[in-house]
């Protein structure tokens, strides 16, 4: 990333994260011991039944990241799965059940949670359809278990108020798998220094999507500001990969079978990972645009952005994600630029009127050619 800069900050706040859900766990443990503590003998069992302790993740001192219980994400050894180095997860984690949670909540988020967040998302079946979200997400630890937390916590705002088992069970999902996000992606980001140049685009592909997911369940919690940290992280991630996306498609004498440009990303990239740099890509240039209005905070890359985006053939569309076609989004950041403009201008007492203007008339004839294009179609 940024000469070892951001990583190092993106993993201190990881740290951060992760110590913060060991208190919340601490802090939980002691409500249930002292509502325990208060309850007749009578009553005992039924509270042992029902009252399911909610916890994340509690990782050990030395720093082990790996999670007790098998997954269909886990590769470690069997030594690992010996002794636990995650403190907060039950030996029962070995459990079918365990399984079968992690299926649901996954379901969920193919079936129901992606169609929300992308909703004009609607890819060929002949190009593949959805198969390389699936893909990466059974193959990328810290991404499987992002869309987990972001299911379970869909999931939670349907049953916040039941307080039945279930609910309980949800809860203590998404404070797990979003633990485990967290620290699955400490782990990328420590990586991507030693990886060889083929495996490098690889690990910051799989970074960027990590990170649009956690923006997306920041976003979703709403009472954070998280998401502006990972947001900028995933700007970061992107400006490396950036040239993949300053030509258009139809400049190149070869491309791959989905029409899609050889850039230098997917020359060394496989088809699925190609289509998750292509998605998670023109995901973030929507989340900055957007994020420079409701911020008032012009991205530094409006400029790289706009030229990505004003490409008749290029391969970013936003349309094909958000319903939106790339000259409103390439306005919307013309006039988060001036508004940042007239605001700094007015601050200091030097603001022009005539200046104003001249700034504002080829937007305002930007905005006005895109309209009667459109009501020509």
């Amino acid at each position: 990333m940024d000469r070892g800069l951001l990583e190092k900050a993106e993993a201190e706040r990881i740290k951060s994260a992760i110590k913060e859900n060991k208190r919340y766990k601490e802090r939980r443990r002691n409500e249930n011991t002292a509502k325990k503590g208060s309850l007749s003998t009578g009553n005992r069992d039924r509270t042992e039944t029902s009252g399911i302790e909610v916890t994340s993740p509690a990782f050990s001192s030395a720093g082990s990241t790996s999670v007790v219980g098998t997954s269909i994400t886990d590769v470690e050894s069997n030594n690992d799965l010996e002794k636990p180095s995650c403190l907060g997860c039950p030996m029962i984690s070995l459990s079918n059940n365990y399984h079968g949670r992690e299926a649901t909540l996954l379901m969920h988020y193919l079936d129901v949670v992606f169609p929300l967040q992308f909703r004009f998302y609607q890819p060929l079946v002949s190009k593949g359809g959805r198969g390389w979200l699936l893909s990466i997400l059974l193959h990328t630890r810290p991404l499987f278990h992002a869309a987990l937390s972001v299911s379970a916590y869909h999931q939670s705002a349907f049953h916040s108020d039941s307080g039945t088992k279930f609910s309980n069970e949800i809860l203590g999902d998404l404070q797990k798998h979003h633990c485990l996000a967290l620290v699955e992606l400490r782990k990328y980001i420590e990586r991507i220094g030693l990886d060889i140049e083929l495996g490098r685009m690889k690990t910051k592909v799989e970074i960027l999507a990590c990170m649009i997911f956690l923006i997306s369940f920041d976003v979703f919690r709403g009472d954070s500001n998280d998401w502006q940290t990972h947001l900028h992280a995933a700007r970061t991630i992107f400006m490396d990969l950036k040239d993949n996306f300053l030509l258009p498609v139809d400049t190149s004498n070869s491309k791959v079978e989905t029409g899609h440009l050889k850039t230098p990303s997917s020359t060394s990239l496989s088809l699925e990972e190609d289509l998750a740099l292509e998605f998670f890509a023109t995901a973030l240039v929507w989340f900055d645009g957007l994020s420079s209005v409701t911020t008032g905070m012009t991205s530094e890359y409006s400029n790289i952005y706009s030229s990505i985006l004003r490409m008749e053939n290029g391969r970013i569309q936003l349309c094909k994600l958000m319903g939106c076609q790339n000259w409103v989004m390439v306005i919307i950041m013309e006039i988060a630029l001036l508004a940042d403009w007239k605001n700094e201008g007015e601050s200091y007492g030097n603001l022009s009127q005539s200046q104003l203007a001249k700034r504002v008339a080829p937007i305002e004839e930007q905005l006005e050619d895109g309209i009667r294009k459109n009501q020509a179609r």
